[in-house]
């Protein structure tokens, strides 16, 4: 993300973090860190892979957690996920 040279008011971890290893995922969040400005969050649908003693190493602390269920999406959707458990990490 440092190669566009600005700083950035939020991200999105869409579903992309969940499926690495932590490592991978430390390594991720350490660079978008880098590249939010103070106060910048980044937003994700799943519990995160790293607890919040692992999220100050690069700068992150965990504001919001929430439950957010898709009454749209019901029983009968194929496999679908009806609920995010969202959480908003704040750059400090």
């Amino acid at each position: 993300m440092d190669r566009f040279g600005e700083t950035f008011d939020a991200v999105f971890d869409f579903y992309v973090t969940r499926h690495w290893t932590i490592g991978q995922t430390a390594d991720a969040y350490e660079k978008t860190r880098a590249a939010l400005r103070t106060g910048g969050r980044i937003f994700v649908p799943h519990v995160p892979q790293l607890d919040e003693t692992k999220l100050a190493g690069p700068g992150l602390t965990l504001i919001e957690s929430e439950k957010v269920g898709y009454a749209l999406l019901g029983e009968n959707s194929n496999n679908i996920a009806s609920m995010d458990h969202w959480h908003i990490l704040e750059a400090v």
